[in-house]
């Protein structure tokens, strides 16, 4: 008689008495038990990723491995991720595999994973791929950057948005995210990277000294399209955040490639305060870069572009970002720029310029430069470069634009690199302490410069070369200096007008000549300088205007020695140029010197 406790049925003959204390019940085909119905305990050995099931509330069932696959994790892949192993082998593996099936990767939620080494992508399936670090994150102790995709021989990369966790390099220089050699990223390439932090301690150990920089960048990007970097926090020692563009081969038939249409926004970041730290840097074939929303602190330049990288560069746009910077706040230099409702504090270099806009040599250096702010600048007794250096074009807008705190240096110069300038508007802004106003280049019809304030005893200088067409000028409280040749068609009104230099002249080294049309001045109101105000032994200044009569020349029109102007009675009733001689207006053709 068989063992009763130990006997093992034969399966291929075996059919169930229908029991229902049998633990198993099956039907066995073959040897292999088919739908058994399992109740209590466990069972080991079973391969399960055949069966179906339907997702809750979905019509359509998938097999447990379609379902599975979908939320891969780096353990999958062989991943510790205990912030201690180095991870590299597995989370590389992952990468590429995700990377190239367009699968998602999620990672174990608030877990470290250590990687010592670069990721580097080079496959892709032109979908867009999620990796969610899910509050983990990893750290590197190498100063190697983390993931690196190349583009070289892949027809269509994959899209990406990483969000949601931490990096940390101990060595504070590596790169999270790069991508370079990229292909028909041009209004393709749609990518994000938000919600990740970058902390100033390692945050594997709660007690970690605070260090000055929790990596080198966030992000560096070559040919990228459409692509969004925003609501990112941490400490940087180089850029935060990097857009470039490449140019053909000289001799080849190629196109030249770009990054463009991308965002910077809503980012709350620090640098370490040295040259080599940029919040958002921005080289040669790059346009249409979106900065908005950020909070950039303590680095050397806020929005940079060198002057040698504006070839195929514009269409900035860069608007309601605060900055804290040593070396600059906002240097593009290339053309068609908005620069809008920004405040720059500066902790400020000698060579320090707030907002270099254009570019001497740019072809075109259109654009809106309105509602910016400098404050709190530190200015050091060394200072001459400007807190604005502008180059402007036909059709350019400067206005509202302000600045505080005691400069050494010039406050504002405009200057256009084109021979002439037309239909641009100069108005409402404002220097307190802070230096001169200062416009130079050619300008030709309809320009408005108005209502352009500096704090006493600073100055607005419209000067070096020929100006044509200034309309609506209107000075600040300080003296409004004309300087070379000038042609001023309508209402000019300043509490002083200076025709000539601003810099003292004498006899052997007299001033600049100044040329001015010129109509609708109260000397009532106004202090008008013919000449040069700041030396009794000036000669400068000469005024074309409608004529003053006697008395309010002898009671209202100051002259400096050689300054001109138009007296309407002082020939028999017709108007005649009389000149500031030895303390007297005296007619330049005939008769006696002005007297009551």
């Amino acid at each position: 008689m068989a063992d009763p406790v130990n006997a093992v049925p034969n399966w291929r003959s075996y059919t169930p008495a229908g029991n229902p204390e049998d633990p198993v019940r099956s039907d066995a085909v073959n040897g292999r038990m088919q739908n058994p119905g399992i109740q209590g305990g466990s069972a080991s050995g079973l391969d399960v990723t055949t069966s179906v099931a339907r997702a809750s509330g979905a019509p359509t069932a998938h097999t447990l491995a379609d379902h599975l696959k979908r939320i891969l994790s780096p353990m999958d892949f062989g991943a510790k991720c205990n912030a201690t192993i180095d991870d590299h082998v597995a989370l590389s593996t992952a990468f590429a595999y995700v990377m190239a099936t367009g699968n998602s990767l999620t990672f174990p939620a608030g877990r470290l994973c250590v990687n010592n080494a670069p990721i580097r992508i080079s496959t892709g399936s032109g979908n867009i791929v999620d990796i969610n670090f899910n509050s983990g994150g990893v750290v590197t102790t190498t100063g190697s950057d983390f993931l690196v995709f190349d583009g070289s021989n892949v027809p269509k990369m994959s899209g990406f948005n990483i969000h949601d966790g931490v990096f940390f390099d101990t060595a504070g220089k590596a790169k999270f995210v790069t991508v370079q050699n990229a292909k028909e990223f041009f209004g393709y390439f749609q990518s994000s990277i938000h919600g990740m932090s970058v902390p100033n301690k390692d945050p594997r150990y709660p007690n970690a000294s605070v260090v000055s920089a929790g990596a080198g960048s966030l992000f560096y990007g070559q040919n990228v399209g459409h692509f969004s970097i925003y609501r990112n926090y941490g400490s940087f020692s180089r850029a935060f955040t990097e857009f470039t563009g490449v140019a053909k081969a000289v001799g080849t038939t190629g196109a030249d490639q770009y990054s463009s249409d991308s965002d910077v926004y809503d980012n709350s970041v620090q640098g370490v305060y040295t040259q080599g730290s940029v919040a958002v840097r921005i080289h040669d074939h790059v346009q249409g870069i979106f900065v908005s929303r950020n909070r950039f602190l303590t680095f050397g330049y806020g929005v940079y572009m060198a002057p040698a990288d504006h070839t195929g560069s514009e269409g900035m746009e860069i608007v309601d970002n605060g900055l804290n910077v040593k070396y600059g706040g906002i240097w593009i230099q290339g053309g068609l720029n908005i620069v809008s409702r920004n405040n720059l504090q500066a902790a400020a270099n000698p060579s320090f310029i707030g907002y270099a806009i254009g570019s001497a040599t740019a072809s075109s250096v259109y654009s809106v430069i309105t509602d910016n702010g400098a404050n709190s600048l530190g200015g050091q007794p060394t200072q001459t470069t400007p807190v604005y250096q502008l180059y402007v074009s036909d059709g350019s807008i400067v206005t509202g634009n302000q600045t505080s705190g005691i400069w050494h240096g010039t406050c504002m110069t405009i200057t256009t690199p084109e021979d002439t300038v037309s239909q641009t508007t100069i108005s409402n802004n404002n220097c307190w302490q802070s230096g001169t106003i200062s416009i130079f280049g050619g300008w030709n019809g309809n320009n408005n410069i108005y209502n352009a304030s500096v704090g006493s005893p600073t100055t607005v200088n419209l000067s070096s070369t020929t100006n044509e067409a200034m309309t609506s000028v209107t000075p600040p409280n300080g003296a409004f200096y004309i300087n070379g040749l000038a042609t001023v068609k309508t209402t000019l009104q300043a509490k002083s007008l200076v025709l000539g230099s601003s810099v003292p002249a004498t006899k052997t080294s007299p001033a600049s000549y100044a040329r001015l049309a010129y109509v609708n001045a109260d000397p009532a109101t106004h202090n008008i300088s013919i000449g040069d105000a700041t030396a009794a032994t000036t000669y400068g200044g000469l005024l074309f205007m409608q004529p003053y009569t006697k008395s309010i020349l002898l009671s209202k029109v100051k002259g400096v020695e050689g300054g001109m102007a138009l007296c309407s009675d002082c020939a028999g009733g017709s108007a005649q140029p009389v000149i500031y001689s030895q303390g007297k207006w005296v007619p330049i053709l005939l008769g006696a010197p002005l007297a009551p």
